[in-house]
C-alpha cells in the first residue's frame, strides 16, 4: 500500500504541520490562506474541521493502540468571524474519555498572527469542537502504516511537499459541484485527494460537505452569501464515492437557516452521515475588514 497520505492529498495542500512533545497532545498547525476563507473572510469551518479531526485522531491512535479508529461524531462551533491578522490556525485537543468502545475529545482552535505566537496565550478563539471516535479492528489496508507511539522528544511533521498548496478556493480544489442549489444538492468525486487511511472519505471532508451544502441552500433561499456557524455531524457508514449531499430546511428566517444534511455514497445509495447545521447570511458589516 502507498504511504498515507499520498503525494497529492488535502493534508499536504492545506500545508498541515503536526507538533508533538512528551506529555502533551499533538497540535495541528494550518496556515490560513485566502483560498480557505469563507464568504465573511474567516477560515472555512469545514477546513477547520479537517484540522480538528487530524489533531484528535493522532492522540486517539496512541490511546487505543493496537486498534484502529473511525470518526463517529464531530461537532464544531464558530466562535468568531475571525480577524484578517490571523494567518495561522492551531487545533489543540484535550482527551475527555477513553473507554472500551469510544474515545472523546474536545478540540479548541485558535487563530494566531504567526507560528511565533504558539507558545503564548495570545490568539483569537476561532472554533470549539467535540469529537468522538469508535474503536475498530485494524483494517488490512492499513497494515503498511506505522501505528503512532508516544513521543520521547519534541518533533514536527510537515505534510506539505515542495509542490503542495491550494491553487483555487478550498471547495473548488476538492471538486465540489453544485447540482441543485435550493435543495443543497452537491456532488464530490471519488478521489484519493480526500480519502482517509482506509480509503473512505476523511471525516473533516464529510463535515466540509455539510458546511458547503447548508451555505449553498441558504444562499439560494435568501439571495445573499451565507456562512456556516455550527455543524454537528453523525457518521454512519463508509463509502467509496462519488458522494452527494441533500438539505432539508428545519427552521429559517430572513437571516439564518437550520438544515438537516444527508451525505450519501452515490453508487450504493448508502447514508454515510447526517448533519445538523446552522448558517447565517453575511452582510457587509460581518465581512472582515469592513
Amino acid at each position: 500500500m502507498p504511504a498515507y497520505p499520498p503525494d497529492r492529498h488535502l493534508f499536504r495542500d492545506l500545508r498541515f504541520s503536526m507538533l508533538r512533545a512528551p506529555g502533551e497532545p499533538d497540535r495541528v498547525v494550518m496556515p490560513i490562506r485566502d483560498e480557505l476563507r469563507d464568504a465573511a473572510g474567516a477560515p472555512s469551518l469545514g477546513a477547520l474541521a479537517v484540522a480538528v479531526d487530524l489533531a484528535a485522531a493522532g492522540v486517539a491512535m496512541r490511546t487505543i493502540a493496537p486498534d484502529w479508529l473511525a470518526t463517529a461524531e464531530l461537532e464544531i462551533h464558530s466562535q468568531s468571524i475571525g480577524d484578517p491578522a490571523c494567518r495561522v490556525a492551531v487545533a489543540e485537543p484535550a482527551l475527555l474519555r477513553s473507554g472500551r468502545t469510544t474515545t472523546v475529545f474536545e478540540v479548541s482552535v485558535r487563530g494566531l498572527a504567526s507560528e511565533e505566537d504558539l507558545g503564548s496565550e495570545r490568539g483569537l478563539d476561532l472554533a470549539h469542537s467535540t469529537m468522538t471516535f469508535v474503536r475498530i479492528s485494524r483494517p488490512d489496508v492499513t497494515s503498511a502504516l506505522e501505528h503512532p507511539t508516544e513521543p520521547t522528544e519534541p518533533s514536527r511533521v510537515d505534510f506539505a511537499l515542495p509542490t503542495s498548496g491550494l491553487e483555487r478556493p478550498y471547495l473548488d480544489e476538492l471538486g465540489v459541484r453544485t447540482v441543485d442549489a435550493r435543495r443543497g444538492v452537491l456532488e464530490l468525486p471519488a478521489d484519493e485527494f480526500a480519502q482517509n487511511s482506509f480509503g473512505s472519505l476523511q471525516g473533516g471532508i464529510v463535515a466540509t460537505l455539510a458546511q458547503a451544502a447548508c451555505e449553498t441552500a441558504t444562499r439560494a433561499r435568501l439571495g445573499r452569501p451565507a456562512k456556516a456557524t455550527d455543524l454537528s455531524v453523525h457518521y454512519l457508514a463508509q463509502g467509496r464515492g462519488p458522494y452527494a449531499t441533500r438539505c432539508a430546511l428545519l427552521r429559517g428566517d430572513d437571516r439564518s437557516s437550520v438544515h438537516r444534511v444527508e451525505i450519501r455514497d452515490i453508487p450504493t445509495h448508502a447514508l454515510m452521515a447526517t448533519a445538523s447545521t446552522a448558517s447565517a447570511v453575511v452582510t457587509s458589516g460581518d465581512t472582515l475588514g469592513a
